[in-house]
């Protein structure tokens, strides 16, 4: 088998249990009846740096969710997850994250039209502060619901 077709095989068989690692938590967490859709990116077209919002530590996975419509599109990095798939909790502690994230997206969305409201200088520093607060707060939440199953 060519080694395209092997990488190939493998990014699949990734994508499967990190499709699965995100429907598990969605159903404990009661968001199953939305529309989710799971994706492995390359280190090519995965820019970690984009999805930081200017944290400390780079990001393994990001979620954009549209909470009116129950969608969420939910994007890992295919080099987190080949070593997060090797150590389950690790697995199992993104995919919480960003299903934490789908659970708070209608408060994220909430808040973030009440910052696009704000007056241009404010606002940055209250989104920058926002995000901070929203990171920390998922990232508590993951903790304590990874512990409690």
């Amino acid at each position: 088998m060519p080694e395209d077709d092997r990488a190939l095989k493998r990014r699949q068989r990734l994508g499967k249990k990190w499709h699965n690692k995100v429907m598990s938590w969605a159903h404990a967490l009661w968001v199953s009846d939305w529309d989710v859709t799971t994706v492995v990116a390359d280190a090519e077209s995965y820019n970690a740096d984009k999805h930081n919002d200017g944290a400390d530590f780079p990001s393994s996975a990001f979620s954009y969710t549209t909470p009116s419509y129950r969608l969420a599109h939910i994007v890992a990095s295919e080099d987190a997850l080949k070593h997060a798939v090797h150590d389950p909790t690790e697995l199992d502690r993104l995919a919480c994250h960003e299903v934490v994230h789908m659970v708070l997206s209608s408060l994220d969305t909430f808040a973030e039209d009440l910052i696009a409201g704000l007056p241009k200088g404010n606002s940055k520093l209250v989104f920058k502060r926002w995000r901070d607060a929203l990171e920390s707060t998922t990232s508590h939440l993951q903790r304590a619901l990874s512990r409690m199953r």
